[in-house]
């Protein structure tokens, strides 16, 4: 399981992020059929590739693109095998989009990565962090406020994407308009206070446990996290007038779910 942890109003969340457009195809899949955390796109695997020992940035990613065909509506991801050695779960999994970033194109990759080293029965979880992902960069305080500069001065909205463009700042707006294929769901019951996590933290300093620098790390994480998240949301604020409003709890997505089915029924009768 990919988790970013986020602090938010003074407490650090745990949120899993996983792509949308997945679906469990098969389940303990034999050895004669499949290679253990592989990517399969059209009949080619990514263990057999030379894109497997590639020293690109995003060698998954370039493999799946690169065996493409026009037909082409998924691909598939193959599991570990599981514990018990019953063999390895199989998933389809939607195409990624175009091309439009290095810095997206990581964060799909760890997204795939993800289902390729989950083990069936077993709960892995692996960290994101957006500051690592290159995303620090992307929506840095400069170019924030180069976002800001113009839609406070530029009236006229139709102006805007040139001049974005002009400025080199298209790249953040590709990428709030993609990271909606990405999942965020707040892991239930896995939340805590920052004063509780820094209490924890403080005590085990004082007796000089390893553990201090595990927990400094996470801490600092989740909040990076928060700030790069901020500066996303506070981006699409300005420009689209919406907060990101990625990061949700499974109850408010039930909820959300069910006002659309309610809306889908209501255009029916209408």
């Amino acid at each position: 399981m990919l988790v970013l942890p986020i602090v938010n109003k003074n407490r650090i969340l745990n949120v899993k992020v996983s792509l949308k457009g997945i679906t469990k195809v098969r389940e303990e899949a034999s050895n004669d059929d499949f290679l253990e955390s592989d990517i399969i796109v059209n009949g080619r695997s990514f263990i057999n590739s030379h894109f497997c020992n590639s020293a690109s940035f995003n060698p998954i990613v370039d493999f799946i693109r690169a065996n493409l065909v026009s037909q082409s509506k998924n691909y598939s991801v193959v599991t570990k095998k599981a514990s018990n050695g019953a063999g390895f779960d199989v998933y389809k999994v939607d195409i990624p989009p175009a091309k439009v970033s290095d810095v997206f194109d990581r964060l799909y990759e760890k997204a795939v990565l993800d289902i390729s080293k989950e083990t069936p029965g077993i709960l892995k979880s692996k960290y994101l962090s957006f500051k690592n992902i290159g995303l620090a960069d992307v929506f840095s305080d400069e170019n924030v406020q180069r976002v800001r500069k113009i839609v406070a001065n530029v009236y006229d909205q139709s102006y805007w994407t040139g001049m974005f463009e002009e400025e080199g700042l298209t790249e953040m707006f590709q990428i709030l308009d993609l990271i909606n294929i990405l999942d965020f769901t707040i892991v239930s019951g896995s939340s805590i206070s920052e004063e509780s996590l820094l209490a924890i933290r403080d005590s085990f300093d004082k007796i000089n446990s390893k553990d201090t620098k595990s927990l400094n790390n996470y801490y600092n994480m989740a909040i990076d996290n928060q700030d790069i998240y901020g500066k996303m949301s506070y981006v699409s604020m300005m420009v689209f007038g919406r907060p990101l409003n990625l990061i949700k709890s499974g109850n408010q997505k039930k909820t959300t779910q069910l006002v659309k089915s309610s809306e889908r029924v209501d255009e029916k009768i209408a």
